[in-house]
């Protein structure tokens, strides 16, 4: 998955921060999410779906929970909810700043913050999951017969992806932020 490139940072940089939200966040930002969060909701499915799906395991649930979770399928459900949340949130669907308070760089700081509460629980589910023997033991056909692993992989090489996005989109806001600042004194 290619991260940022240079021109690209350099380019986003000189945006003011209106043009920056349209350009990052409804651009690549929301496709990257829409991405994952079908990925997830497909995998879902077919574990769901599978055989073999109803009878992988985890050795133990997930650090930080949830505690209920014993079945990698159960695990994906709860992937599902929170890549629905991310989702909601990187169509609009955010809380609500007040209006003596908003600013774009506002809005980029609680929405990243936002999406960072959704996505940290894919990321330490899909780092449990890839290293979980007993998930990982039972091979799925109908993906080809590929592991629990290998799945947990692209997660998580999908959410570095974002994650470039989400730090970049910070690092713009402070730069904005400043800049706003700089010329208001000036």
């Amino acid at each position: 998955m290619p991260l940022l490139h240079d021109r690209t940072r350099a380019y986003w940089e000189t945006l003011e921060a209106d043009k920056f939200v349209g350009a990052v966040f409804y651009g690549p930002l929301r496709a990257q999410i829409n991405d994952l969060h079908t990925r997830v909701s497909l995998y879902t499915g077919i574990l769901h779906r599978s055989m073999n799906g109803s009878i992988l395991r985890l050795s133990a649930p997930p650090a930080g929970g949830p505690t209920s979770v014993v079945r990698v399928r159960d695990l994906f459900k709860h992937m599902r909810a929170c890549m629905a949340d991310a989702s909601d949130i990187i169509n609009g669907e955010c809380a609500t700043l007040k209006i003596t308070a908003h600013t774009h760089e506002a809005y980029i700081l609680l929405t990243v913050n936002e999406l960072h509460r959704y996505l940290s629980n894919i990321e330490r589910w899909s780092t449990h999951l890839l290293n979980d023997t007993l998930a990982n033991s039972v091979a799925l056909p109908e993906l080809g017969n590929t592991y629990a692993h290998n799945i947990a992989r692209e997660l998580l090489d999908h959410l570095e992806a974002i994650y470039s996005l989400l730090e970049f989109s910070l690092h713009y806001a402070e730069l904005s932020n400043n800049r706003r600042l700089h010329s208001a004194t000036v």
